[in-house]
C-alpha cells in the first residue's frame, strides 16, 4: 500500500507542474443538491461539440431524471471484484486508461474503492487519469475536504471519513459550484429525489436538518469564494512583473508528540485560506527519546501538514520555547498557531508555552485552540509587554 500512495503521490507532482489533462469539479454543499445532474449536463455539452465523452462512472441513486441524461453516452462497463465471497463492482480504470477518451464522467471523488483495488481511494484513480492526458469531470461534497473535517464534526455531529487532499482541489482547473436552497433540498428528500424512501426519514431526522445544511452551504460558497479569489490574485502577481510588494503575513503551526495536533494543523489550513497566508508546521526536537506512539503521531501529523500544503521543518534545541522564539524572529513570523497545553500538575504556577510567546516582546498574533477532547481554560497574563498581541481562540468541538 506504502507503494501505491507514492506512485499517486508522484502522478499528483506531475499535475501540478502544469502536465496531464484538465480537471473539473461539481461541488455542492451535501447530496441532492444536483451535482451529478450538473455534470451529466456539461460532458453533453462537450459531447454536442463532436468530442469524445465516456461516462466512467455515474451513481444515479435511483433518480429517474439523472438516468435519463445517460441516454446518448457510451458508458463504461464497471469492474468485477471478488471481496469475502462477495462480487463487488468498481470503476475500471485500466479499461478507462486503455480506452483513453478525451473526456471522462468520474462520480464521487470521496469514494473510498473496493479493497482489491489498484487504489485505494476514487481521487488517486482521477490523478492517474489526469496524468495520462484525459480530463476528468467530478463531483464532490463540501464535508469531504481533509481541512474542514473538524469544523463538519463542529456542525452537524457527524465525523466524515471519506476525505480528499485540499491541494487536490486547489489543482482543479474549475470549480463549479451547484446549489439549492435548504428548503428546496429537504422538500426533494421528502418526495424521494435524493434517497430512496427507506433512507430518506434517517437522513431527515440526522445530517439533513435545516440548520446542518444553511451550515454546509454557507461553508461551501466561503471556500469555493476563497479558491476564485486566490487564482485572482495569483493571475494579477504573475502580471505584476518589477513591482514590490510589502511583507507577507507568515503564519506558523507549532505540533508537539504529547498531543493529537493534528486538528491544528487542519484549524491552519483553514486560517491559511482565509488570509492567503504562506505557512508552515513546526515541531522542536529537544532530544527527549521518543516512543513508537509519540513517533507515529508526528509523522501522521507531518504527512498530513504537507497533504494541505503546509511546509514542515523540525528544529532542534534544548528548550522548546527558546529555540521557536529564535526561529520566529529570524523568520519574521507574525502569526502562531499552538495548542493550550495541560497544567502542570506539581508546579501549577509554571507558565505554559503560549503565555511565554505572548510575553516574548515579539510583534506575534498567539491563537491558542483547545483539543476537540477537553474545553479550554485560558488564563492570559495581565501585564502583556508592549508590542506583543495575543489572540485566544476557544474551539470546544473542532
Amino acid at each position: 500500500m506504502p507503494d501505491r500512495n507514492q506512485q499517486a503521490d508522484a502522478i499528483l507532482k506531475s499535475i501540478h507542474q502544469g502536465e496531464g489533462g484538465k480537471l473539473k469539479i461539481f461541488l455542492g454543499a451535501a447530496p441532492g443538491v444536483g451535482k451529478t445532474y450538473a455534470m451529466l449536463c456539461a460532458g453533453r455539452e462537450r459531447l454536442q461539440q463532436g468530442e469524445e465523452v465516456l461516462v466512467g462512472l455515474v451513481e444515479t441513486h435511483g433518480r429517474a431524471e439523472t438516468e435519463k441524461l445517460l441516454d446518448g453516452f457510451e458508458i463504461l462497463p464497471r469492474k468485477q471484484i471478488e471481496y469475502h465471497g462477495h462480487s463487488l463492482t468498481e470503476f475500471d480504470l485500466d479499461a478507462a486508461l486503455a480506452r483513453k477518451p478525451r473526456l471522462i464522467l468520474v462520480d464521487e471523488l470521496a469514494h473510498t474503492n473496493v479493497p482489491g483495488s489498484r487504489h485505494r481511494r476514487r481521487y488517486q484513480d482521477i490523478a492517474e487519469l489526469l496524468a495520462a492526458g484525459i480530463d476528468v469531470y467530478t463531483t464532490l461534497n463540501i464535508q469531504h475536504l481533509v481541512s474542514l473535517r473538524d469544523l463538519v464534526l463542529q456542525i452537524t455531529g457527524v465525523r466524515v471519513r471519506e476525505t480528499v487532499p485540499d491541494q487536490f482541489i486547489d489543482d482543479a482547473n474549475e470549480i463549479v459550484f451547484v446549489d439549492l436552497p435548504p428548503s428546496t433540498l429537504i422538500e426533494r428528500l421528502h418526495e424521494g429525489k435524493v434517497y430512496l424512501p427507506e433512507y430518506a426519514r434517517s437522513a431527515l431526522d440526522s445530517f439533513f436538518s435545516a440548520s446542518n445544511l444553511t451550515a454546509l452551504r454557507e461553508l461551501a460558497m466561503r471556500e469555493v469564494m476563497e479558491r476564485v479569489d486566490a487564482r485572482l490574485k495569483t493571475h494579477l502577481d504573475a502580471r505584476a512583473v518589477g513591482l514590490e510588494y510589502a511583507i507577507r503575513e507568515k503564519l506558523l503551526v507549532l505540533i508537539s508528540t504529547n498531543s493529537d495536533h493534528e486538528y491544528l494543523i487542519r484549524i491552519g489550513r483553514q486560517i491559511a485560506d482565509r488570509r492567503l497566508l504562506p505557512w508552515m508546521v513546526v515541531w522542536v526536537d529537544t532530544g527527549r527519546v521518543q516512543d513508537q506512539k509519540a513517533s507515529a503521531r508526528l509523522q501522521s501529523a507531518f504527512s498530513l501538514a504537507r497533504e494541505l500544503g503546509a511546509e514542515t521543518e523540525t528544529l532542534r534545541g534544548v528548550n522548546t520555547y527558546q529555540t521557536i522564539v529564535l526561529f520566529i524572529a529570524e523568520h519574521r513570523i507574525n502569526t502562531v498557531l499552538v495548542g493550550s497545553g495541560s497544567r502542570y500538575r506539581w508546579q501549577p504556577w509554571r507558565k505554559r508555552l503560549y503565555q511565554h510567546l505572548i510575553e516574548s516582546g515579539l510583534p506575534l498574533e498567539v491563537s491558542v485552540f483547545s483539543s476537540p477532547d477537553k474545553p479550554l481554560e485560558l488564563k492570559l497574563p495581565a501585564d502583556r509587554k508592549a508590542g506583543s498581541a495575543a489572540s485566544a481562540a476557544m474551539c470546544w468541538r473542532c
